[in-house]
């Protein structure tokens, strides 16, 4: 695959990027020979490629392969279905189309409702965790993106308008790095609920720092996992550079207060913001409540934290927690922030030109995406203010890391426009 970034996603069930084999299927000289609605065959010859109709359509398009200004599998209105064990792993499509052409492009994920690609990326459905990446090389006169999709994957389904895919990879994932706190052997000690599963401590807390007494935690009761009623509970980790997903539940439009607290930072109410992601203590929280997989009554959400992390509370008001996984991530470009830069970032949001000045000379700046990808890097600057060109970039939600000579960084959140 060209120029594929391993892309490192925050949202719903975190896939560590560690410990994978990876197999693709490069589709412009794939030898098609298509017999009836079976158009070919991923990882020599194990899974079929279906045709199927276009956006669950009543008929089905057509489809051309390798022709030479449409390479790979060309489809006019076309799906296809892609088959796969069911197993953990991270899937990623190398697609080209016309972006402005978006919203008539789309996929499905483990019999899911058809969904197009104008949404606002990445997105969990079910346990299952899509972004678009569109740093890829463009070729001819199509516009390359990558479609990644992370989780427990049996069926995708790939829907083309005047589009195409040129290539597919599959890694299977050996060590998720979750915790399943439904089907933990709990046995609390004194004020010790638990351990996950390296060994770090879960531990009763009070709620939101009150002065009252902790109450008690229901744990693999009726609601699953970790119940509570104005409950906190502390998890401890490393201090390193990670990125930890906590599955939680509740009945969130109602709830009085359930949030967290990062490194011990001022608790936070959940619902305090809808402008998700924020940072504290230069730690990326982020909240997504797409997932379709509701724990009974309860409404479920993915809570996520990216950077440097000691510890994390959560408070839980008539709350639980089912799942959390931890996943080292030491190329994040995240450091803890010191209040000896006085950096400014402006406009932001910004179309074209950022400008960058602090209070001594810069050395590096670096641009991740939310889902912690490296997208661009200025080195060696050695003044105190510069400028960088974003006018390539897609809009959205990015972090840019400043780092001066004097060895002090600092980041901060970029909106493109």
């Amino acid at each position: 695959m060209k120029n594929l970034k391993k892309i490192v996603l925050i949202l719903g069930f975190i896939i560590p990027t560690m410990s994978y084999s990876q197999n693709c299927d490069d589709f412009t000289t794939y030898p098609w020979s298509p017999i009836g609605d079976t158009l070919g065959y991923t990882q020599s010859g194990t899974y079929p490629i279906v045709n199927v109709p276009y956006f669950g359509n009543a008929s089905n398009g057509s489809w051309s392969f390798n022709q030479s200004s449409d390479p790979g599998m060309y489809g006019v209105t076309s799906g296809s279905n892609f088959s796969y064990d069911g197993t953990n792993q991270l899937i990623t499509f190398e697609i080209y189309g016309f972006y402005d052409q978006y919203n008539q492009m789309g996929f499905s994920v483990n019999g899911s409702a058809a969904i197009d690609l104008s949404q606002n990326f990445p997105i969990t459905i079910g346990n299952i965790v899509i972004d678009l990446d569109t740093s890829a090389i463009n070729n001819g006169n199509w516009e390359h993106a990558y479609l990644t999709f992370s989780g427990e994957t049996s069926e995708i389904e790939i829907y083309c308008f005047e589009s195409g895919i040129v290539e597919v990879c599959v890694e299977d994932s050996i060590n998720t790095g979750c915790t399943n706190l439904t089907n933990n052997n709990w046995n609390p000690i004194g004020d010790t609920l638990g351990y996950s599963q390296n060994g770090f401590p879960i531990i009763n807390t009070s709620y939101y720092g009150l002065g009252n007494s902790n109450q008690n935690w229901e744990l693999g009761g009726v609601f699953g996992g970790m119940y509570g009623i104005q409950n906190g509970a502390k998890f401890l980790f490393d201090g390193s550079s990670q990125i930890i997903s906590f599955d939680i539940y509740s009945h969130f439009v109602s709830s009085e207060a359930t949030g967290f607290s990062i490194n011990g930072s001022t608790p936070v109410d959940l619902l305090l913001t809808t402008n998700y992601p924020i940072i504290i203590n230069n730690v990326i929280v982020n909240l997504d409540t797409t997932l379709a997989n509701n724990n009974g009554n309860w409404e479920s959400a993915t809570l996520s934290f990216t950077g440097l992390i000691d510890n994390i509370e959560l408070y839980m008001f008539e709350a639980g927690i089912l799942e959390f996984c931890a996943t080292d991530a030491p190329n994040l470009g995240l450091i803890k922030s010191t209040p000896d830069i006085n950096l400014k970032v402006y406009p932001n949001p910004v179309v074209n030109q950022v400008f960058i000045t602090a209070n001594t000379k810069i050395k590096n700046i670096t641009l991740f995406s939310i889902s912690g990808q490296l997208i661009l890097e200025q080195q060696t600057i050695e003044n105190q203010s510069t400028n960088m060109d974003v006018s390539h970039i897609s809009e959205g939600i990015y972090f840019i890391n400043v780092e001066l000579t004097n060895g002090l960084s600092k980041s901060t959140k970029l909106i493109i426009k």
